[in-house]
């Protein structure tokens, strides 16, 4: 199934993507997850800090589904 995927902030996907902030569209196995596309990219599950799909926060487990556009945001911290 294809997925597009857009990173933000300091996620820096593997050198199967493009930069922070450039969508892009892969192809991904039928069935994945939220965690199999990241260690697709070669980003650490520590490092995706949110996951959102089509508008919707997903967990690690959260299933993908075909045509998605997967957004993933880096970890925030302060106070």
């Amino acid at each position: 199934m294809k997925v597009r995927v857009k990173t933000y902030g300091t996620v820096t996907p593997g050198p199967a993507a493009a930069r922070a902030g450039q969508e892009i569209e892969m192809e991904i196995p039928e069935g994945a997850n939220v965690g199999d596309l990241l260690a697709h990219l070669g980003i650490s599950p520590s490092r995706g800090g949110t996951v959102v799909m089509n508008g919707r926060i997903l967990s690690k487990e959260g299933d993908l589904v075909d045509g998605a556009l997967v957004q993933i945001f880096q970890v925030m911290h302060g106070g």
